[in-house]
């Protein structure tokens, strides 16, 4: 699962582009809708053709314009999470919220997705390939029933956040992976396990140098020959791999928003999903959700009251406050949910945008949140 808010990073096309503040964004195609029975699902045993790490190659423009990447999610009756069903989330233009019934929630890190039927679907004649990125697994499938549903984040003390839209998909059978390429056939599809064990080609020094001081953060760093690099250019990245796998674009080591470590990605063509690890269990997030490191640049306490801010235990203000801060302190900041901004300050706690200038942080998409 992963933090409250960074539901809507996990469902869009990616593509080698920014994270710059889009458009309200098309609803995804759904090539020659049509009502079908699901076929039985049957799983690829052949690993997908990045076992043997490699750049992906790119489909034709054709075939790649007809795939969309959604994640896959339990959507269960009630918060317990029993009974839950295999849905891929494919976001779509947004709607306002219906009116109707709560109808479905998926569990998420420390709350969940509270969903509202928008409309019935027509089922898509496409296949569907579910990856388990960490098993190098494929499993085509198709879905057995779509619907458009409303989804607002919704915090364990009742607090809502983001409001999204999507296109879920119900998946029949494949009951392993996190990501789906809707449209895709298993060989259109190249999931890598982001291991240094796994990768022969060294490391350029120059990248080395670039991410040594992040990879120290969680054990002492391999040697610089032992670190490892693998190019994806049709994704427009390169990962260089050492205690964690490290997204480097442009001369630029880029992060999840949300901390996470890349433990595999999963690509097609120039769109690509990672898998992340997490303090609980994993999940997943586009590369446009990845950025430059906040911590290039400290933040100015400059709230207008004149008074001590407060530094939060959660970005919310019902969290216990843990320290403040006096105006003028410079904190430097390493994550942003909404309008709370994450600060390294001893100890680390989130104070409010509205006590805080930081001129160096790039606009967050709404769709990273």
């Amino acid at each position: 699962m992963r933090w409250l808010f960074v539901l809507a990073c996990t469902t869009v096309l990616v593509s080698a582009a920014g994270c710059s503040d889009p458009p309200a964004a098309p609803a995804p195609p759904v090539p020659n809708p049509a009502s079908v029975h699901a076929p039985a699902p049957t799983e690829d045993p052949r690993p997908p053709p990045s076992a043997a790490p490699s750049s992906p190659d790119e489909p034709p423009p054709s075939r790649r314009e007809e795939i969309v990447f959604g994640e896959v999610m339990e959507l269960s009756p009630d918060r317990s999470g029993d009974e839950g069903v295999r849905t891929v989330l494919v976001e779509v233009a947004p709607v306002p919220r219906p009116a109707g019934p709560i109808v479905a929630f998926a569990p998420i890190h420390h709350g969940w997705l509270a969903m509202r039927d928008v409309a019935i679907e027509p089922i898509p004649d496409v296949p569907i390939v579910v990856v388990d990125a960490q098993r190098l697994s494929r499993c085509e499938t198709r879905a057995r029933r779509a619907r458009r549903l409303h989804s607002v984040t919704t915090a364990e003390d009742g607090e809502e956040g983001l409001e999204m839209t999507y296109l879920a998909l119900e998946l029949e059978g494949c009951p392993r992976g996190l990501s789906a390429a809707v449209g895709a056939r298993p060989d259109d599809v190249v999931a890598t396990r982001l291991a240094r064990s796994e990768f022969r080609e060294p490391a350029p020094i120059e990248l080395v140098d670039l991410v040594r001081e992040t990879d120290a953060e969680y054990a002492d760093p391999p040697a610089a020959a032992d670190y490892r690099v693998l190019e994806l250019p049709a994704v427009g990245i390169t990962i260089v791999l050492g205690n964690q796998a490290h997204v480097i674009r442009d001369g630029r080591e880029l992060h999840d928003r949300w901390g996470g470590s890349p433990e595999s990605v999963v690509a097609v063509g120039g769109r690509a999903f990672f898998e992340l690890s997490s303090p609980s269990d994993g999940w997943s997030s586009r590369l446009e959700c990845f950025h430059p490191s906040y911590l290039e640049a400290p933040c100015e306490i400059v709230d207008p009251s004149g008074t001590p801010t407060n530094v939060r235990a959660g970005p919310s203000g019902r969290s216990p406050v843990l320290t403040t801060l006096e105006p003028g302190a410079r904190p430097n900041a390493d994550d942003h949910v909404g309008s709370w901004f994450h600060v390294t300050t001893t100890p680390a706690g989130w104070v409010h945008e509205s006590a805080l200038r930081c001129p160096a942080l790039p606009p967050a998409p709404r769709a990273c949140d």
